[in-house]
């Protein structure tokens, strides 16, 4: 905590969510009630560092080190338009390995997405049959074209996303100057949603809903 703060979870993959869901709806988070939990409260691991998609020897020397962030998290939270969310972050879910999950529920239409499943987005209906949309070329909006990598048929998943994101920040560099509205995240991005985990860290310790102070 000394050297990466008080947030552990949530800092690490639950602030992915937390931008991603307010980049999707085009509205900001704006208040928070979380409840942080920390379920694994010792944890025995190696000496050194091991890295990534990597596994530790087993006869490798394990350290115990007591543990006082968060390991998992259940958030509500308030938009901007009025809208209530809630997130649900874990890093001890068994079996689960890295899964974003976004259903977003109007008056007459639901939308749900599933990162292990990116080609398809899950449309809900009342009063009709339900729809699977297929990504389609023909069907995305202009704005989203260029981020396509490959024709229909052809999975494009995380790793892609490194592809759209980067072809469009050096677009901007080649250009000499930022797009009005660039289809990549800034600074400003990564320092609201550090704003939103900050009042997370709030609420959790005062129990309360706070407000995220931009």
């Amino acid at each position: 905590p000394e050297e990466a703060g008080e947030l552990r979870a949530v800092a690490d993959i639950g602030s992915h969510w937390l931008d991603l869901v307010q980049f999707m709806t085009g509205e900001r988070i704006v208040e928070i009630m979380a409840d942080l939990h920390t379920f694994v409260p010792t944890r025995r691991h190696p000496v050194e560092s091991v890295e990534a998609f990597t596994e530790a020897a087993q006869d490798a020397e394990l350290i115990q080190e007591t543990m006082s962030s968060d390991d998992a998290a259940s958030i509500m939270m308030r938009l901007s338009n009025g809208a209530s969310g809630l997130v649900a972050v874990s890093q001890v879910a068994a079996g689960r390995k890295n899964v974003v999950e976004v259903e977003i529920d109007g008056s007459e239409s639901t939308l749900a997405w599933e990162s292990q499943d990116p080609d398809r987005l899950w449309v809900g209906h009342r009063g009709r049959p339900n729809e699977i949309l297929e990504r389609d070329h023909a069907l995305v909006d202009k704005s989203v074209a260029p981020l396509l990598g490959y024709p229909g048929g052809h999975i494009e998943g995380y790793g892609d996303t490194f592809r759209a994101l980067f072809s469009q920040v050096y677009k901007d560099i080649a250009s000499g100057r930022p797009a009005d509205e660039p289809a990549y995240p800034t600074f400003a991005d990564g320092h609201d949603v550090l704003l939103v985990t900050e009042a997370v860290s709030r609420s959790a310790r005062d129990q309360r809903w706070v407000s995220v102070e931009r």
